[in-house]
């Protein structure tokens, strides 16, 4: 589910706009999907539950139409669709980082380290964002024109405006004022460089007698010890 979600939450921003969308792709991208894979990648749950206490096969079947080892981590656990979904997952989130905005515009969406080589009025336009977002609140621009554009940076929702600064090379720090949740510059001709500072916060969310920690972006996740057991193959 975090592959589609992804997936289609950038779709829906695309569409209609709202930074909402673009937020919970950012989401899932960090946190949920992560979270179902093994650290070396090769294996992943087709289950996989908010608060689960633990990943095993079960005595009992709880669901309606998966078996009862789909919350385990494998390479292929239950159905074989998502061991062929789940390495699409990062390469079309950074496909979908940047995106065109009308005939003059360009929009980085899902923020992040990437590059886009495109072309603005036919002319090429090249921006390469240097990063370690989500754990850092900076990124860094380098953008090479062919011809002047405008520049659109997302604004996550969770970002307070009033401490966000944009700073082209050479010039005083600015601050941000988003409309519809971008930030636009006008970049003219040239080689430009330019940091953006989000300025990250820690917030507690409440639901049901329980609480999640958000470090803007990341969710933070108790570090719960645990002992692995590998067996073959069950399908």
């Amino acid at each position: 589910m975090a592959v589609e979600s992804m997936v289609s939450y950038a779709f829906l921003y695309r569409f209609h706009g709202s930074n909402l969308f673009a937020d919970r792709a950012e989401l899932a991208t960090f946190n949920a999907l992560p979270a179902a894979m093994s650290p070396d990648w090769w294996s992943h749950q087709y289950v996989t539950q908010t608060n689960q206490s633990w990943s095993r096969i079960l005595t009992a079947n709880p669901f309606f139409n998966v078996v009862s080892y789909s919350n385990t981590f494998g390479l292929e656990p239950n159905f074989p669709y998502c061991t062929v979904n789940h390495p699409q997952a990062y390469p079309k989130c950074v496909a979908s980082s940047f995106v065109k905005y009308g005939e003059n515009g360009l929009v980085h969406m899902l923020l992040g380290p990437s590059i886009v080589e495109t072309k603005v009025r036919n002319r090429s336009v090249q921006v390469i964002c240097r990063a370690n977002y989500p754990f850092s609140d900076r990124l860094d621009y380098e953008i090479l024109a062919a011809v002047g554009f405008d520049f659109y940076f997302r604004i996550p929702q969770w970002v307070d405006e009033t401490t966000a600064l944009c700073q082209f090379a050479g010039q005083k720090p600015q601050s941000i004022s988003a409309e519809n949740g971008l930030y636009r510059m006008s970049i003219q001709k040239g080689l430009h460089r330019l940091s953006i500072h989000l300025s990250m916060t820690t917030t507690v969310a409440y639901r049901n007698n329980t609480v999640g920690v958000y470090h803007d972006p990341l969710l933070y996740a108790a570090n719960i010890k645990y002992s692995s057991l590998s067996h073959q193959p069950l399908n």
